[in-house]
């Protein structure tokens, strides 16, 4: 592709029509290749317009044929058809059996396609007509180029031995003259060896002369040029010093901007001891990459008409991490707070049902193709506190439930860890989209509930440099369940820290764990 567009390039440069034509065919027929429909087609189309302008009916032929493909991969039947009708005609006019058959193939799947096996039938035998006909012309290329290296070849042997022969005396007469010009190549030889003797004293005691002469000069300029120099140093210093105090200054106003976004981030967040008593005994593990986040935890407690109070928590993982990350946590929580503050829906797999249309709103998603796939993933679950009865639905992030080791009996996982898998769908338009799950679940006293984002088992790092992985932090999870809220935050910390050592941070990382 790349030595493709270099070609179209110069071919642009010199407005060689012709060669365009080819250049945009091949690449036509690279996108093609790779599947890119859309841009095949456009570049088929651009070359189909300049064989027009020169008359190529060949050309014209090939690209239509092309083209016809395409509309039959995409299904687009009428053009399909049209194209192929098109460069079947002009392939017959030529004559060209190749031409013949691409277009008779392309036909023949064409009336397939459409159950017209009549005129499919005869398209293939079109096709196979062609092709033999290539064949054979093949052979018949074949043939005639051994008997003609045969010809040549006896021929040659023939003129080798007759060349040979004049050679030999042509030798002789050439050995003679050269003896002759030797000779008289020795006596100038002696002669200009004296004069270049004499010549080369007399040049080199002037050279000693005009040497002295222009050092004297050139001593005096490089004076002249060192001040000068030294004055252009200065005044390049002067103005990288600006510089520097400029790009200091923009990235001073970049980052205080940043650090405020920062703290209109941590004001929606439930950062506060007062905010995030309502979860009870739990911990927060919140690094972001950068200085703000695209990953956000949430929670709220709310009573409804019928229900007891219920506690709503949520860890999500928004597209991005940064400002970009930033500002789509802020509309998540924002849809949050509107979702299950004042719609009060308290269902989990509702509430992320809801999320998701709001998003795609927002974001004015339609699916379209090369459309930005902005979105989240989260999981979330609503705990009514006097039941013990937890509802939960992920979209593409699960939850880890380690039960109190009194607990266990009639538990699926007799290792006190279990983890409720995640619909494998985003926060965002998708591909298929389905009603997110709704897991319920029965809690005991002393159970442990872990949300999470990816980014802690997704860093790099350790002796091999190698992700971290989930099965590694489950493994972490439950060696230290038992371990008070805040001591199991610090080990968590530390692990990924060491883990982490000189390598960069990849991504946002949040880890909530909740003590029933």
């Amino acid at each position: 592709m790349q030595y493709y567009q270099s070609s179209l390039k110069i071919r642009e440069e010199i407005n060689d029509i012709q060669g365009l034509a080819y250049s945009y065919k091949n690449i036509g027929a690279m996108y093609d290749e790779k599947g890119d429909m859309k841009m095949a087609l456009e570049y088929y189309k651009k070359s189909l317009k300049k064989y027009e302008e020169v008359g190529d009916k060949y050309g014209l032929g090939f690209v239509l044929t092309s083209i016809g493909g395409i509309c039959l991969k995409s299904n687009d039947m009428i053009s399909a058809i049209i194209h192929a009708e098109k460069a079947y005609k002009i392939s017959k006019e030529l004559g060209f059996p190749e031409n013949i058959e691409y277009a008779a193939e392309l036909l023949k799947k064409i009336n397939e396609k459409q159950g017209n096996y009549s005129k499919t039938y005869e398209y293939f035998k079109e096709e196979i007509t062609m092709r033999d006909s290539i064949n054979n012309k093949e052979n018949s290329l074949k043939t005639q180029k051994l008997q003609a290296k045969f010809e040549y070849e006896k021929k040659a042997v023939t003129d080798s031995i007759a060349h040979s022969k004049a050679m030999e005396i042509k030798d002789l007469q050439v050995a003679k003259i050269e003896e002759e010009k030797k000779k008289q190549r020795i006596l100038l030889f002696s002669f200009l060896a004296g004069f270049i003797i004499i010549l080369v004293f007399s040049v080199f005691l002037y050279r000693l002369f005009v040497q002295k002469k222009i050092a004297n000069a050139i001593l005096a300029q490089q004076k002249e040029e060192i001040s000068a120099q030294r004055d252009e140093i200065e005044t390049q210093r002067d103005l990288v010093t600006h510089q520097k105090d400029h790009i200091e200054e923009i990235h001073k106003e970049t980052t205080d901007s940043i650090n405020y976004a920062k703290r209109i981030q941590e004001a929606v967040l439930p950062v506060s001891v007062a905010a995030r008593a309502i979860m009870g005994d739990h911990f927060v593990l919140f690094k972001p990459k950068d200085i703000v986040s695209g990953d956000f935890y949430w929670t709220a407690q709310i009573s409804t008409m019928g229900h007891a109070p219920l506690l709503v928590v949520a860890v999500a993982d928004c597209t991005g991490h940064g400002v970009p990350g930033a500002f789509m946590s802020m509309l998540g929580i924002s849809f949050l707070n509107e979702i299950v503050n004042k719609q009060e829906i308290v269902k989990a797999n509702e509430i992320l049902n809801q999320l998701r249309k709001e998003i795609i709103n927002a974001l004015q998603q339609k699916g379209e193709q090369g459309e930005q796939k902005d979105g989240m993933d989260i999981s979330l679950c609503v705990i009514n506190t006097n039941l013990m009865e937890c509802q939960w639905s992920g979209a593409n992030n699960p939850l880890w439930l380690v039960r109190n080791s009194e607990n266990l009996t009639g538990f699926q996982n007799l290792s006190g860890l279990e983890e409720l898998k995640p619909d494998k769908q985003p926060i965002a338009i998708h591909i298929e989209m389905k009603d997110f799950t709704n897991h319920e679940i029965q809690l005991y006293k002393g159970d442990t509930i872990y949300l999470a984002s990816d980014g802690y088992e997704d860093q790099f790092g350790g002796p091999k440099y190698k992700k971290f992985m989930s099965k590694k932090l489950k493994q972490l999870l439950q060696d230290n369940c038992d371990k008070p809220m805040n001591e199991q935050k610090n080990i968590l910390e530390t692990t990924f820290e060491n883990w982490k050592g000189e390598h960069e941070q990849i991504d946002d990382v949040t880890i909530l764990g909740l003590k029933i």
